[in-house]
């Protein structure tokens, strides 16, 4: 990653790929199906400001309906 960027990663739990990939800041425990989670995690980031906001949704493990919920 180039360092005049700053990237941030919002995530549930930071994969080692993620890890990296060397963001500035990991803001995990985030999802965005959680209002209260999702706050929590926006108001640890003060005044930040975004220029770009890319929004990935993904799982990296294997999932079907019925463990989706499981942990």
């Amino acid at each position: 990653m180039q360092s005049r960027h700053e990237v941030y990663a919002f995530c549930r739990e930071a994969s080692q790929i993620l890890r990296g990939v060397r963001p500035k800041n990991f803001i995990e425990n985030f999802d965005v199906t959680n209002q209260v989670a999702a706050r929590v995690g926006l108001r640890s980031m003060g005044s930040v400001k975004f220029d770009w906001l890319i929004y990935v949704a993904g799982l990296i493990r294997p999932v079907t309906f019925s463990t989706f919920h499981q942990s």
